[in-house]
C-alpha cells in the first residue's frame, strides 16, 4: 500500500486499508518507529505486506501518524521519493524479502530457475504492462481483469500455486463484469 508523506494517513487510506484486510479487528497492537532511513513495524504483521510512504521530499515520513492497527498490519514500512529514486533500493529489498528471496542481488541481471519459469515471468510481465497501459488510458477497472487474470495464472505456474476459478472469482468479485 502506498500513502503520501505530504497528505499523511487519510480517511481514504483508511477505507483502502479496511478493504484490503476486510477484518481490521484481528490486528494486534503496536507502533511504527523510524530509524536509520527506514521505518519498520514493532510487531510482525499477520499478512506479509509493505507500506510505502512516498513523497518524502515534501514531508518527513515521521510526520505520517498511523493508526495503531495500521502500523502493526505491515511487516515493513519504506519511505520513498519516486522521482528522486530515494528509498527504491530499500523497497526492492523489502519486496524480495516479502516473497522469500531475502538478500538476492538483482543488479540488472535476469534470472529464472528454468526456461518454463522464464516464459511465465515474461507472460506475467507482458500482462502487467497491458494493465498499466489500460490504467494510464483510464480504461474502466473491469477492463483490466483479463490481463490481471493472465498475470495471476502465469505467476501461479511459477510458484506452484493453483490459481483456481474460485480464487479468481474471489479476487474479481468486486468488479462488474458481464458473463
Amino acid at each position: 500500500m502506498v500513502v503520501s508523506a505530504l497528505d499523511g494517513w487519510t480517511p481514504q487510506d483508511n477505507d483502502i486499508f479496511e478493504e484490503i484486510w476486510e477484518c481490521p479487528t484481528s490486528l494486534q497492537g503496536g507502533t511504527a518507529s523510524y530509524s536509520n532511513g527506514s521505518l519498520s513495524s514493532s510487531k510482525i504483521a499477520q499478512v506479509p505486506s509493505i507500506l510505502v510512504i512516498n513523497k518524502v521530499d515534501t514531508a518527513s515520513p515521521t510526520s505520517v501518524i498511523l493508526p495503531e492497527k495500521v502500523s502493526n498490519a505491515f511487516s515493513t514500512i519504506v519511505p520513498t521519493c519516486a522521482p528522486q529514486s530515494v528509498g527504491l533500493k530499500n523497497l526492492e529489498a523489502a519486496l524480495l524479502k516479502l516473497v522469500g528471496f531475502g538478500e538476492v542481488t538483482t543488479g540488472g541481471r535476469q534470472w529464472a530457475a528454468n526456461q518454463r519459469q522464464a516464459e511465465q515471468l515474461l507472460r506475467a510481465s507482458e500482462a502487467l504492462e497491458r494493465v498499466k497501459a489500460s490504467a494510464q488510458q483510464d480504461f474502466p477497472i473491469d477492463m483490466w481483469t483479463v490481463d490481471l487474470k493472465e498475470a495471476a495464472i502465469a505467476l501461479g505456474q511459477i510458484s506452484g500455486d493453483d490459481v483456481t476459478e474460485e480464487l479468481l472469482s474471489s479476487i474479481f468479485s468486486r468488479f462488474c463484469i458481464g458473463k
